[in-house]
């Protein structure tokens, strides 16, 4: 995979982590959607890293 894609992968990692921290109690469904974003970005970069 080329470098763009893994810039791509890492910059939604960052705002998925944002939006988390960023989001209210009563918005969990929204934070808890940002965090499977973030879960398959992280997954993707460790792919990208290994092979």
């Amino acid at each position: 995979m080329s470098a763009k894609t893994c810039s791509t992968l890492e910059r939604t990692f960052d705002k998925c982590l944002l939006r988390i921290f960023e989001s209210s109690e009563s918005d969990w469904f929204r934070s808890a959607s940002y965090f499977l974003i973030l879960l398959d970005s992280f997954q993707n970069l460790l792919t990208l890293e290994v092979f």
